[in-house]
């Protein structure tokens, strides 16, 4: 609970906040951590294309997929994702996104 922006962040850690910013609360999660976050986060797809597993750190792509993820969830109240693929997205928006993330993984190797 110590804000340290210096350090990396694990995938259980990006995805807990990011559940956070969706709504979710830490009795949502229940059992023992990181498992309900995880679990949470396999079946609201926030996981798609994030190459990172649980207890390993977040490269910026990952940080990325599962940002862009949390976009197209919808929140735990139900509401509607943030970002609609009839409305605002080309159709083939999942395959644009993994073409950006396998251009990016390309350019952070560098």
């Amino acid at each position: 609970s110590t804000f340290r922006p210096e350090n990396n962040v694990l995938l259980e850690e990006g995805v807990t906040i990011v559940l956070k910013l969706l709504g979710y609360e830490n009795s949502d999660f229940g059992g023992e951590w990181p498992y309900g976050q995880m679990g949470i986060a396999e079946n609201i797809g926030l996981l798609d294309n994030v190459t990172a597993t649980q207890g390993s750190y977040m490269l910026r792509i990952d940080a990325i997929a599962l940002l862009f993820n949390a976009l197209n969830a919808d929140t735990k109240q139900g509401i509607s994702r943030y970002l609609k693929p009839d409305t605002y997205m080309e159709k083939g928006t999942r395959y644009s996104l993994g073409r950006l993330l396998t251009i990016l993984r390309i350019s952070f190797k560098s």
